[in-house]
């Protein structure tokens, strides 16, 4: 096996990779958390973020997100 095909295999077998591991948290994960975490621990943890986003600046998140998708579905096709 060349350097090249050894490459483009594990780049391949990469490229999954990040998609699963989302899957994985948003249908097991948070679902776990969500079912032990008590309600106002998670309503603390809102307001914690929200705080996070104002110091980080209103829209940079999703600002963040968009830029993610976009190179998803230019580079993940």
């Amino acid at each position: 096996m060349t350097a090249t095909v050894k490459f483009a295999d594990n780049a391949l077998g990469y490229a999954g990779l990040p998609a699963r591991h989302i899957n994985k948290e948003n249908n097991v994960l948070y679902a776990m958390a969500d079912a032990r975490i008590p309600e106002e621990a998670q309503r603390r943890m809102l307001g914690q973020f929200e705080e996070i986003e104002r110091a980080i600046g209103e829209g940079t998140h999703k600002r963040l997100h968009e830029s993610l998708h976009r190179l998803a579905v230019k580079y993940l096709k």
